[in-house]
C-alpha cells in the first residue's frame, strides 16, 4: 500500500468511528429519562394540593379530565375530581416532552406548561383548580412554570 492509500485508508477509519459515535450521542439524546417529582417515569402528573398528596397520572395527551379522580399519595384528596381541581404538577417525560395545560376541554385556553423533569409544588393563585386538559408537545419556547 502506497503512503496516499495509507492516509486515506487512515482518514476513512476516524471519519466512520466519528460518524458512529455522533449517532450514538443522538440516539441518546434524543429520549432522556428525566423525573418529576413523585411522578412515574413516563408520567405528567396533576396534584390534588401538595405533591405529597393524591395524584393522577397522565402518559399521553388527554383531552377532557372529565370523569378522571385523584388516588394515592397520602389520601389528601383521594377519590376527587382532577378536572378544575389541582394546585401541583410534575413532569416525568421519557421522551422530551413538555405538559401543556389547558383551562378548557380539547386543549383551549393555556393554563401553563411544565418541563421534563419539572415539578410545580404550588401552581401559583390565579392557575389553581382550572386545568381540564393535557397536551404534551416536544419543547417549545414557551416559558414553563418552574419552582
Amino acid at each position: 500500500m502506497d503512503n496516499n492509500s495509507s492516509r486515506i485508508s487512515h482518514v476513512v477509519r476516524n471519519v466512520s468511528v466519528l460518524a458512529g459515535l455522533v449517532l450514538a450521542g443522538s440516539a441518546v439524546a434524543a429520549a432522556p429519562a428525566v423525573a418529576g417529582e413523585n411522578c412515574s417515569p413516563g408520567n405528567h402528573c396533576l396534584f390534588f394540593s401538595s405533591v405529597a398528596s393524591s395524584k393522577h397520572q397522565y402518559f399521553d395527551s388527554v383531552d377532557n379530565f372529565n370523569g378522571d379522580t385523584f388516588s394515592g399519595g397520602n389520601g389528601v384528596g383521594a377519590g376527587d375530581p382532577v378536572d378544575n381541581n389541582s394546585w401541583a404538577a410534575s413532569n416525568s417525560s421519557t421522551g422530551n416532552r413538555e405538559s401543556h395545560y389547558y383551562d378548557g376541554a380539547n386543549h383551549s385556553g393555556f393554563l401553563f406548561c411544565v418541563n421534563p423533569g419539572a415539578t410545580v409544588h404550588s401552581l401559583p393563585t390565579n392557575l389553581r383548580d382550572r386545568a381540564s386538559s393535557l397536551q404534551l408537545r416536544p419543547r417549545t419556547s414557551v416559558v414553563c412554570l418552574s419552582n
